[in-house]
């Protein structure tokens, strides 16, 4: 697969994989969720940018790691909300019961 239909597919999965968890959680915080989603797949897209950089430089090695480490990094803090938007979400489910 060349490396522009690698970005494209990496991008469309991203944008899928984003539409249907906010479609699965239409809640007050849903806001927030989609700009999750979509930080995530830029981070994704930017992820792949740079990993087709890499391939074009001598030292891809080095180069692929500091791709991998920054994307790591980004989808952590990424999570970080995510998994506090869904503490949240589960406490309103308990207040309500």
């Amino acid at each position: 697969m060349n490396p522009k239909a690698a970005l494209r597919f990496h991008v469309l999965i991203a944008l899928t994989l984003a539409s249907a968890a906010i479609r699965a959680q239409p809640s007050a915080d849903s806001g927030e969720r989609e700009k999750i989603e979509r930080e995530r797949a830029r981070v994704e897209t930017v992820y792949a940018e740079q990993q087709r950089q890499c391939r074009e430089k001598f030292a891809v090695a080095s180069c692929a790691e500091q791709a991998k480490r920054a994307r790591r990094t980004a989808l952590a803090d990424l999570k970080r909300r995510t998994a506090a938007l869904d503490e949240a979400q589960r406490k309103q489910r308990a207040e309500r019961r």
